[in-house]
């Protein structure tokens, strides 16, 4: 009987070795997932190091600390949304974008949540961030971002309601609408936004009676203070009211005439006959002008992007840089304090080719009939007000001030 005892109590024993090396192991594994939250009194794991975590000297992940974004493709933004969802890897447009950071914005992570992943990745993990209050466009503006795109990932809770929600951040938000300046036809929306949450990028929705679905949106910056305003980010000539929406936020229905004579819009000084409009017919690209000597010139900035089909809406600011290549503000060649937007006036004073740069979405075909579609390797030398010269490509120049205006060469 001893033997068989024996036999017994060692089997038993390998049985609770087993079972503890497996719940070890189970362990381990859970503890590569980033972003897990660590119970109280209960020590980090040791596991394989993430190349995204923030670590702490004995290798386990930190649980406290700065991170930071980063986009698989270099220059491109990373987007804060409203929501934990989003396609192409968090990149795309579309509706529910709180604000766009630079590679290498600061972030303090939050808390983590699974729900789908984007079109171009695997993870189902978002992380819920506040903006740094050093390194960041807009401290303490909050939103989700795709796990991938977070560097130096701490370890946090999983996100509930009082977290992420804890109010309405909309509650006393007020969108107003008043009949703005003649327009080409009819007259302009003025819109102005208060109590919005700082730093939120609002898409305005433009609307009226002939077109209840939308026929024009564009994008506002709220200032710290809470408020917004552009007097002429849409127009309409039809009769009943015209109204705006903002993130679910509606003005009121706003009534005016169908048609004004509307003054000639100005022009940027290479003819007398204005500009074709954003939402008219695709304007004809002026042929390129040889250099015919010394000379200068004034022209209006038009800084709009497709936005669909057929709409154009405020692209953000452009400005001056000292290459003639895209995305010089994450690329240290943009000239500081030389932001514009559209009906900026800016002295040209010689033109040359570099890259090609489009107004485009160069990873969709939805706008590829877009009438204000443009693309272009020409840039124009610059002088600003203050004596410094830059580069600005043509395709931020209104249509009749395009094709190098008989400039000289740079």
């Amino acid at each position: 009987m001893k033997p068989l005892r024996s036999a017994l109590v060692a089997s038993i024993g390998l049985v609770l070795v087993l079972a503890v090396s497996l719940v070890l192991h189970q362990r381990t594994l859970e503890s590569v997932e980033p972003g897990l939250p660590v119970a109280a009194g209960q020590a980090a794991e040791t596991a394989p190091a993430n190349p995204r975590w923030r670590l702490n000297p004995d290798g386990t992940q930190a649980d406290e600390g700065v991170s930071r974004v980063q986009a698989p493709n270099t220059g491109d933004q990373v987007r804060v949304r409203e929501w934990p969802q989003g396609n192409n890897a968090g990149q795309t447009q579309g509706f529910g974008i709180i604000d766009e950071l630079d590679a290498g914005s600061q972030v303090v992570m939050k808390c983590w949540t699974d729900t789908s992943a984007p079109r171009d990745g695997t993870s189902r993990r978002w992380f819920w961030v506040v903006e740094a209050p050093s390194g960041s466009p807009h401290p303490g503006v909050t939103g989700y971002v795709w796990s991938d795109l977070v560097w130096d990932q701490i370890r946090v809770p999983k996100c509930d309601a009082s977290m992420t929600r804890p109010v309405d951040p909309l509650k006393h938000s007020v969108v107003a609408l008043t009949q703005g300046k003649a327009a080409p036809s009819g007259y302009f929306y003025a819109v102005r936004l208060s109590a919005f949450p700082p730093g939120w990028h609002a898409t305005v929705q433009c609307m009226d009676d002939n077109d209840p679905d939308v026929f024009k949106s564009f994008d506002l910056v709220v200032n710290a203070d809470g408020a917004a305003a552009r007097d002429d980010g849409c127009y309409s000539g039809d009769s009943g009211g015209h109204w705006v929406n903002v993130w679910g936020v509606e003005s009121e229905h706003v009534t005016w005439p169908t048609s004004v004579a509307s003054p000639a819009l100005p022009t940027s000084g290479a003819d007398d006959e204005p500009p074709a409009s954003a939402d008219g017919p695709r304007p004809e690209t002026p042929a390129r002008q040889e250099p015919s000597g010394p000379a200068t010139r004034t022209l209006l900035v038009q800084n709009l992007v497709t936005n669909g089909a057929t709409a154009m809406r405020e692209d953000k600011p452009a400005y001056l840089s000292s290459r003639t290549e895209p995305t010089c503000q994450t690329r240290g060649c943009a000239l500081e304090g030389t932001n514009m937007s559209t009906g900026a006036r800016i002295v040209a004073t010689c033109q040359l080719d570099g890259s090609t740069i489009t107004n485009g979405q160069n990873n969709s075909p939805n706008d590829d009939a877009n009438p204000g579609l443009f693309s272009s390797s020409l840039w124009y030398g610059v002088r600003w007000s203050d004596g410094r010269s830059g580069y600005l490509s043509e395709v931020w120049i209104q249509p009749d001030g395009r094709g190098g205006l008989g400039l000289p060469h740079c």
